[in-house]
């Protein structure tokens, strides 16, 4: 199997539809090729985690107040975690180990999210950024991965135990 470069990957317009500014907690749309909020080209972080299989049927749960947008973020059951368990993740996020940035890329306040109202215009953009992921988390900081439902101890005796997303790459590409 041939390795394909990451710089292959990347088109020249690898700037996200919209980052979360958190101190505001609202979702800004980019203009032009990357400003956001009057920001040009701003640090962000990411945060991926696991959401929908954690959907709250009952839709007891608060949401997370994310400012900016014209969709409803789903409800999470509570034993996955909370909104203020989220909002604090992100917040988590933003502070970096390396980075600290006001801004970061998280799917439910920068990806359109399908709800009964939603425009063609917004299921386009949706599909857009769906494609564009390797652009998207090629231009931020930092990743982070939330493994919110696992705790630090099952993590630490897992066989292989924490790992570097270098580390899991590369054995992705020893086939």
């Amino acid at each position: 199997m041939q390795a394909v470069r990451l710089d292959q990957l990347i088109s020249s317009t690898s700037w996200p539809y919209r980052l979360l500014h958190i101190p505001s907690m609202t979702s800004y749309i980019r203009q032009g090729e990357r400003t956001y909020n009057g920001i040009d080209s701003p640090d962000y972080n990411i945060i991926s985690y696991t959401w929908g299989y954690y959907m709250d049927s009952t839709r007891n749960e608060p949401q997370l107040d994310a400012r900016g947008i014209d969709w409803p973020i789903s409800l999470i059951t509570a034993s996955h975690f909370t909104a203020e368990n989220f909002r604090s993740a992100l917040q988590r996020v933003a502070q970096g180990v390396k980075f600290r940035c006001d801004w970061v890329w998280v799917d439910v306040a920068c990806i359109p999210q399908p709800h009964d109202d939603e425009s063609e215009e917004a299921k386009r953009i949706r599909g857009e950024e769906i494609g564009r992921q390797v652009e998207i988390f090629h231009t931020a900081k930092e990743t982070f991965v939330w493994l919110c439902s696992m705790t630090s101890k099952n993590l630490a005796s897992s066989p292989r135990g924490p790992q570097t997303f270098d580390d899991f790459l590369m054995h992705l590409n020893k086939g």
